[in-house]
Parts: C-alpha cells; structure tokens; sequence
C-alpha cells in the first residue's frame, strides 16, 4: 500500500519543479507569482495561451519549449500534469504485469520422480494482471496424475494500472524517463540564461 503514495510523490514532487522552474524562467529569481508550467496536449492548445506574449523572458522560454518538442502530443510534461492530477482524485494503482516469462519444476507425477523443468513465455501481448495470491499464470489439462511442482516467478514489471495516461507502463523506467525530461528542461532554461 505505500509504494502507490511513494510513486504519486514522486510525480507530485516532478510537477511542482516544473511550476517552479517556469516560474523562476519566466519572472525571474525574486519572483512573487504564481503560475503553472504550461503543460498542453497540442501544440495548438500552447497557441492560445501565449497568444499577445510575444516578448521577453516568456517568448524566450516559449520558443525553447517549442524547439524542445514540449507541446507535442504525448509529451513527458503533460503526462507528469495529467498523472498528478488524476491522483489528486484516486488512489494510484499500481499492478504486476503478466509474467513474459516464468518456470514450472515438475519434481513428482503420481509420486514418481520426474525431475523437469518447463519455461514458460507465454506468446499473448503484455496485459494487466495483477499477481496476488491464487492468481492463475498457466493451466494445464485435467489429469488424474496428482502433480507437485516448484514455481519460479521471473521477469514481470510493476506497471502502472488501468484508466491513467501512464497506464501499462513500468513504474521505474518511466519516473526515471519522466524526471531525465524535466532536468533536460532545467539544463535547456540554464543554457538560454533564463536560471541562474
């Protein structure tokens, strides 16, 4: 139950830079305003909130977050925007994807020793399966041999869980993704001179 509230943190903490980096980009160091990073879904959307501000340190911060492809479509700070508000309203939920792979050591069959192993990859695309007690990996035809087995659990990520812009994506690689675009953004305002 904590790592939901760690992950929606560390979003959280990710969106707040991006404030207070547009904020200190923008109105400079001794800034008193509040105002949020202009996170669009489009290009056209981030047209019309700068629209008539096309002078100073906002043109010089808009233009580099044009060259910096941040209006695109699926941009990293729109989903950072999107995931944090979404959180503000649910609880993250966070799943184990289905396995792509995992073994399965057969060790009696009927009580006969039949020391084998079997690894499973299964060929279906990657889906939500949450991976809790009882749930069914792989099912074998009925037999009347009783079956004793040892399983090995491999190679499954913890993704982000259904209905949010992050979903089906593997926690970690996408903080880490997700937190490199936003101090890309920080070295990019630095070098344009707008951080000090």
């Amino acid at each position: 139950p904590d790592i939901p509230a760690i992950v929606a943190d560390a979003i959280h903490n990710l969106n707040v830079a991006l404030d207070y980096l547009w904020q200190r980009a923008v109105y400079g160091p001794r800034n008193i305003r509040k105002d949020h990073f202009p996170a669009f879904d489009s290009p056209e959307s981030a047209k019309t909130r700068f629209r008539g501000k096309e002078k100073g340190r906002c043109k010089l911060a808009v233009d580099l977050l044009n060259r910096c492809d941040a209006f695109k479509i699926g941009n990293p700070f729109i989903r950072i925007r999107h995931s944090d508000d979404a959180d503000k309203h649910d609880t993250m939920v966070l799943v184990a994807c289905a396995l792509s792979a995992y073994a399965v050591e057969v060790s009696r069959m009927g009580g006969s020793p039949v020391p084998i192993w079997l690894i499973y990859q299964p060929q279906t695309p990657k889906c939500l399966l949450p991976i809790e007690d009882g749930t069914v990996l792989y099912g074998v035809p009925a037999t009347s041999t009783k079956v004793y087995v040892d399983r090995d659990l491999t190679d499954f990520e913890i993704t982000f869980g259904e209905g949010g812009v992050l979903e089906r994506e593997a926690v970690l690689p996408t903080l880490h993704q997700l937190a490199q675009a936003v101090d890309g953004l920080a070295a990019a305002f630095v070098e344009a001179g707008l951080l000090d």
